[in-house]
């Protein structure tokens, strides 16, 4: 699914803007432990420090509804399908390590994963407009690989070890 929303996405954007609109896609991936409930950015390349300094905050507007944001949390600009999809592969890996490393309480450690994408898109008039997708990979019904064969590749049929074959 992921994939085929973020091809849709460039797709989408390359048939709406006008050659004076600018445009850009922004991608956060972040792993919260179903143990302990700690956070991690999964895309700071440093694992040792992906879990510090973030902080769970609440923008408040008088208009738009309340809206929660993890403060400290890195956010990458992407320019087309490709650079997502490494991204978030990247985020993917990082997220997996920690699973499979995160001696803070126990080895396997399982997580939720949160891929969230946004989509800034400002015309020449100045109308702004802005977009946010969530891809949420919940603790309980993704990799049991009882259930189905294929259970254990979320991004293209292929394990972490075989896409960085």
């Amino acid at each position: 699914i992921i994939p085929r929303a973020c091809s849709e996405i460039f797709s989408i954007i390359d048939k709406i803007k006008n050659k004076d609109d600018q445009v850009g896609v922004g991608v956060s991936f972040i792993r919260v432990s179903s143990i302990g409930e700690m956070i991690n950015d999964c895309l700071n390349e440093n694992i040792e420090e992906s879990g510090l300094n973030l902080r769970l905050r609440e923008a408040i507007h008088p208009i738009l509804p309340l809206e929660f944001y993890l403060e400290g949390s890195t956010r990458k600009v992407v320019n087309n399908m490709e650079e997502l999809s490494s991204i978030a592969l990247d985020g993917l890996d990082r997220s997996e390590y920690i699973d499979n490393n995160d001696n803070e309480y126990h080895r396997g450690n399982r997580s939720h994963k949160l891929l969230t994408i946004t989509v800034i898109r400002k015309t020449i008039d100045g109308d702004l407009y802005n977009s946010k997708i969530h891809f949420l990979d919940t603790v309980g019904i993704d990799r049991v690989q009882s259930t189905t064969k294929n259970a254990s590749k979320p991004f293209n049929g292929k394990t972490p070890a075989q896409r960085k074959a």
